[in-house]
């Protein structure tokens, strides 16, 4: 009698193992390589670029069930980088991102949604500057055969999108500077 239930338990055991890791889903890391966070504003009635340069992340991704998928983001502050070293340098001062305080912007999906084809809506809190502000991101993805590793992929998500950066304390309201920023992302995501 006990030879048969443990016979049944370790069956059962053996089923929900088959069954997880069924549903497993893979996880990719960012490609610093491939990846681009960059971002413009208005100065004078003049468009500035910028991006950032140091980052990291993860992402979750099921295209059969993308509500499972998950993301999660950081970057740098101190990574700055507008061409022109004294503006970076007040960009990182209290001024404006306060980097030494406030190290990095995050941001962590909570709501993963296929609204069509490529397109995904990505809903999560963005923390800039000790500030947090839910929102909802925009982004088209691409599938790529990594063709350096036949057995890797890559999953490319494109996205553009504003800010308010006085609704993260960052700078104030001016008459010279636009509170608005322009966000544009291309962040590659790779299995191996």
């Amino acid at each position: 009698m006990t030879t048969s239930r443990t016979s049944l338990a370790l069956a059962i055991f053996m089923l929900m193992a088959t069954v997880s890791v069924g549903f497993a889903q893979p996880t990719y890391k960012v490609n610093p390589e491939a990846t681009r966070v960059g971002f413009s504003i208005k100065n004078l009635g003049s468009k500035v670029p910028g991006e950032f340069k140091v980052f990291s992340g993860n992402l979750v991704f099921s295209k059969n069930k993308p509500e499972a998928s998950s993301v999660s983001f950081a970057v740098d502050v101190a990574s700055i980088d507008t061409d022109i070293e004294k503006r970076d340098k007040h960009l990182r001062s209290d001024d404006y991102f306060a980097a030494s305080t406030y190290p990095q912007m995050t941001f962590k999906s909570e709501s993963f949604k296929n609204v069509g084809g490529d397109r995904y809506r990505v809903t999560g809190p963005l923390t800039i500057k000790g500030h947090t502000k839910n929102v909802s991101i925009f982004a088209t993805m691409e599938r790529k055969t990594q063709l350096w590793n036949v057995n890797g992929e890559s999953l490319v998500f494109t996205s553009s999108f504003e800010i308010d950066r006085t609704e993260f304390g960052v700078g104030e309201s001016s008459s010279i500077l636009s509170n608005q920023v322009a966000v544009d992302l291309k962040l590659d995501f790779r299995t191996k």
